[in-house]
């Protein structure tokens, strides 16, 4: 590890945020080096009792501090911690800050360099700004469902909770981004990060390319040869041979088993788009007739882009994920352990990634309100 490379380690974050979007933002200034002061509620984050491993993933190394800021003397306190802040990341709608009587003019008065990021479903502005909204609403509206990823038209939802986790990296971006412009000019800022935006922001492209609603076939990025097929033993098999050389190395290596795919209309990147619900026909009958451990053993070492879709515990355990090293399903505390999945001159950060979960209020306010030192 590189405990050393805390690029963020001269900014404080003060984290009223909860669930997701806010605290995965946090998790990765805290990966950085940021000091990170979680500010609960009396009942604490309701990630906390919702999904504990989650909530252990993206807290680790962070500081946990209760205030009831519906009461005068909390926010008192929490303004005299915003004096020696860098950061305040806030998850609430539009407006609820300033009932509180801490607006974003209000905690710049008492910090000028502060930056204040506001993560929201639909952002300050605009027609929704006070519309509630949650994961699969902020995809919908984003187009994620407009434009077809196979040839069945049948909609699925993502077990990943895409739209949060696109809403607390473009905040990280935007956030860190800010502070660096505010430890240049002196003056802080406010980072309007909303959930639609981001989301947008990673269906425009495709959205902007194929604007009219076509049927599936007629799209170029769905083809029978990059889609997943249920094996016999229900498991499925993801298969993306889009390149002529793994498709043909792919059915060269199955051949005895799935004759049928040797067809010479589907040799080339053309015959496969021009036969599309052909090839999906007998690529679904072919993988239909082997368990997965069948494929997988005849595949072992082929050179094609063929996976086998795991399950969560099977996708950790991977040889390479654990090769890698960035996830943990228990650490030695017993809880998930997670780092910032990117590699500097070789190894992972330190980041938060060692260091505890915090207990609900284990921390005194007082102890924030000093000028962060190194």
């Amino acid at each position: 590890m590189v405990p050393e490379f805390k690029p963020l380690a001269a900014c404080r974050v003060l984290d009223l945020s909860m669930l997701l979007p806010g605290p995965y933002c946090t998790w990765q200034l805290g990966s950085f080096g940021a000091e990170v002061i979680k500010i609960e509620p009396p009942a604490g984050d309701p990630l906390r009792q919702m999904n504990p491993a989650m909530f252990a993933m993206l807290s680790r190394g962070k500081r946990s501090v209760v205030l009831d800021l519906k009461q005068a003397d909390a926010r008192e306190t929490f303004l005299d911690m915003v004096a020696s802040a860098d950061i305040v990341v806030e998850g609430f709608r539009p407006g609820a800050l300033a009932r509180l009587a801490l607006s974003v003019p209000t905690l710049m008065q008492v910090q000028p360099k502060l930056v204040v990021g506001s993560i929201s479903g639909f952002g300050w502005t605009g027609p929704y700004r006070d519309h509630p909204g949650h994961d699969i609403g902020f995809l919908s509206l984003a187009g994620y469902f407009a434009v077809p990823s196979q040839l069945d038209p049948q909609l699925s939802r993502p077990q990943v909770r895409l739209a949060d986790l696109a809403a607390g990296q473009t905040a990280a971006l935007a956030l860190t981004m800010a502070w660096m412009q505010a430890r240049q000019t002196g003056q802080g800022s406010h980072v309007d990060a909303s959930i639609f935006d981001a989301t947008m922001g990673w269906t425009a492209p495709m959205m902007l390319s194929t604007p009219a609603k076509r049927p599936a076939v007629e799209y170029a990025h769905v083809m029978a040869d990059s889609a997943l097929y249920c094996t016999a033993d229900g498991r499925h098999l993801c298969i993306a041979t889009l390149e002529d050389k793994f498709w043909l190395n792919f059915v060269s290596a199955i051949q005895d088993l799935a004759p049928g795919l040797s067809d010479a209309r589907w040799h080339t990147r053309l015959g496969r788009d021009q036969h599309k619900l052909s090839l999906a026909q007998a690529l679904e009958q072919a993988i239909a007739s082997q368990p997965l451990s069948i494929w997988l053993a005849r595949l072992e070492g082929v050179d094609t882009a063929v996976t086998p879709v795991y399950t969560g515990r099977e996708a950790l355990n991977d040889a390479h994920a654990q090769a890698r090293g960035f996830f943990q399903a228990e650490a030695t505390d017993g809880q998930p352990q997670v780092f910032f999945p990117a590699l500097f001159d070789g190894q992972k950060l330190a980041g938060a990634g060692t260091e505890p979960v915090p207990a609900l209020g284990q921390d005194s306010a007082e102890h924030f309100m000093a000028p962060l030192t190194h």
